[in-house]
Parts: structure tokens; C-alpha cells; sequence
């Protein structure tokens, strides 16, 4: 097949301005996942903090299985795409919201808390994510002391499954899966 100039032209100039647009799409999605991620930690960075000083069972610094899983239990209802762990100062997973079959960590790494908390790094800071091996989300997290003495850390995942599941819902609803990237 022979193509005239004006042809082979209008191939690539076509070729190219698709390539271009398919970048910036996928800029574009990238961008607007970073912003929402960021929106939300942040408007949610003083949900951990907020919550161990105003509640007696983890103000105390005490570890009380039975009440945890109460107050975690109540704050699903609450905040149902938050998940709630308890972690020991090595990051060991004490209590969680979650039920037992779906946690498949016994342990987070605690530098994306110490960044989050010490503000090291810009947000959105991503953590390890208790219901995945190898998955990160945001979250909230602050340490809990008894006195001066560092007991662990309240690591709040903000957009736990429920929300993902709830925004795939409410995507595939409205036909923008396959925009997805």
C-alpha cells in the first residue's frame, strides 16, 4: 500500500494526538487520586489524636480488649469506611474493627506513622494495610501513652474497604469503571 504524504501525515498526527490524550488521561486520573487521598488524610489527621483524648478507654494508656472492641464496634457504625487498630509500640496488631478472617497482618511498619506524626513527609503518607499483604492506604494514626511512657498507637485506616467497595458501587452505577484507569 501506497500512501500519499498528506496520508502518512494524517496517520501520525492522529497516532501522536492519541498517545497525547491517553497521557494526559492517565496524568489526569493519577492527579485526581493523589488530590482525593491527600483531601482526605488530611481532613481526617486529627480523627486518631481526637479520639484517644476523648475517650476514657484509650486515654488511659491501659490495654482493654473488651472495652476496644466495644469502642471500635461503635465507631464502625459511626464512620463505617474507617477501620480501627490498636498496636503495641513495635507495631503488632493488638485489636481491630475487622473481623479476625479478613486481617491479614499481625503487624504494620511504623515509619509511615512516625512520618505521618512528625510530619516528615507530604501527604498523602500511605501505611500498610492490616486486611492486604502487601496493599497501603491512608490513615490517621497517633501514639497512646500511660503518663510518659509510650504504650502503642490508634492507626486508623480512613478509606478502608467499605468506602473503596461503596465508590466502585457507585462508579459501575454511573458507568465509569472502564474510565477508570
Amino acid at each position: 500500500m501506497n500512501l500519499s504524504l498528506y496520508q502518512k501525515l494524517t496517520v501520525v498526527l492522529s497516532v501522536l494526538f492519541v498517545f497525547i490524550g491517553s497521557v494526559f488521561y492517565f496524568w489526569g486520573a493519577h492527579l485526581e487520586e493523589k488530590t482525593r487521598f491527600e483531601s482526605q488524610q488530611r481532613l481526617h489527621l486529627s480523627l486518631a489524636p481526637s479520639l484517644v483524648r476523648d475517650n476514657p478507654v484509650l486515654q488511659q494508656g491501659v490495654y482493654d480488649y473488651d472495652g476496644l472492641n466495644n469502642l471500635f464496634h461503635t465507631l464502625m457504625i459511626l464512620g463505617p469506611a474507617f477501620e480501627f487498630y490498636l498496636l503495641d509500640k513495635q507495631g503488632n496488631i493488638l485489636t481491630y474493627s475487622a473481623d479476625n478472617a479478613l486481617v491479614k497482618r499481625k503487624k504494620v511498619s511504623l515509619e509511615p506513622i512516625d512520618n505521618l506524626i512528625q510530619y516528615r513527609h507530604p501527604l498523602p503518607v500511605y501505611g500498610d494495610d492490616p486486611k492486604h499483604p502487601s496493599r497501603q492506604k491512608i490513615f490517621s494514626a497517633t501514639p497512646i501513652f500511660s503518663g510518659s511512657t509510650l504504650m502503642g498507637y490508634l492507626y486508623i485506616i480512613v478509606a478502608g474497604e467499605r468506602y473503596v467497595d461503596t465508590y466502585e458501587q457507585a462508579k459501575r452505577a454511573l458507568g465509569l469503571r472502564s474510565l477508570s484507569p
